[in-house]
């Protein structure tokens, strides 16, 4: 990663930037950029701005979306941002970036893929808007009668504290099968049926 803040663009008309391979920044990547991302502070040329996002995903780090996994797995497009906060689609950050802070590499390196949601709820969970066991029986209940609305995670986990279920149209609800907070007594149950469904689906 380069640390030296440039990015500004070059006469060969790749305004935003390339990846380590050299193609072409996706549109959405240049949609982002050139996007004001909010009120950010720090200058108007992106790669100000672009320094000012790390600064903010390394402030608090609960109030964005960690795509890695995702875009490691297939489950997001490859040029899709690596980070996008939770409150302002405009912010985004690529860890492909010349403008990329130099801190940022060995910030990644302690904070892997999944080591974010971990961290920020010590095992239950940072995205989770339920606050109560009933608040977690109706999710149980929504996954029950909507699991195609649900990612499955169970089997591609890549940390034990990742959530095993994940809202496809809201990333910020999620369900733990061994969390803090007890499962509905159907739910094992359930879980058998589901993978048997799958099984068969194959």
């Amino acid at each position: 990663m380069n640390g030296s803040g440039g990015g500004a663009g070059s006469a060969s008309g790749n305004s935003w930037g390339t990846g380590s391979t050299g193609t072409s920044s996706h549109p959405d990547q240049t949609a982002a950029a050139a996007a004001p991302f909010g009120n950010a502070a720090g200058g108007g040329t992106r790669s100000q701005l672009v320094v000012t996002l790390w600064e903010e995903l390394r402030a608090n780090p609960t109030e964005w979306f960690d795509n890695r996994a995702d875009k490691a797995n297939g489950r997001s497009k490859p040029n899709s941002p690596d980070f996008r906060n939770k409150n302002d689609r405009t912010k985004a950050v690529w860890i492909i970036d010349r403008a990329a802070p130099f801190w940022a590499s060995e910030w990644l390196q302690q904070h892997p893929p999944g080591s974010l949601v971990a961290a920020s709820t010590a095992g239950a969970s940072q995205f989770s808007s339920a606050s109560s066991s009933s608040d977690d029986a109706a999710l149980w209940e929504d996954l029950r009668q909507n699991p195609d609305k649900w990612w499955d995670n169970r089997a591609r986990k890549t940390n034990p504290k990742a959530p095993d279920f994940v809202r496809k149209d809201d990333r910020a609800v999620a369900l733990w099968i061994n969390g803090r907070k007890p499962v509905p007594n159907w739910v094992p149950k359930f879980l058998m049926f589901l993978d048997e469904a799958k099984k068969i689906n194959e």
